[in-house]
């Protein structure tokens, strides 16, 4: 399992996603950048549609942790929501019933 963290929306970040061009496997791409952009993540990645709801992935090696969720794919790269407070309390909640 991966962790949830924080991180800038600059990155590196690293997006997952299942795309409709090959929906059986599981497609990566690494070293995109971004920024905020009216509490959205715009992500200069390429993205193809069906990733949405994929995660975004902040750091390099074993420290990258979830950030963000992909929610659109725009002309030459995405948008994402970064991860907020309800969330992370929801994670904890389930935790602790683990």
């Amino acid at each position: 399992p991966l962790a949830v963290g924080n991180g800038p929306a600059l990155g590196p970040l690293t997006i997952l996603g299942y795309a409709r061009s090959r929906q059986h496997v599981l497609g990566r791409t690494d070293a995109c950048s971004g920024v905020l952009q009216n509490a959205l993540w715009r992500i200069a990645c390429l993205a193809e549609k069906g990733q949405s709801g994929g995660p975004v992935l902040y750091g390099q090696g074993d420290a990258r942790r979830i950030t963000a969720v992909l929610v659109a794919t725009t002309d030459g790269g995405a948008l994402a929501v970064p991860i907020d407070g309800w969330v992370r309390r929801q994670l904890a909640k389930a935790s602790a019933q683990d």
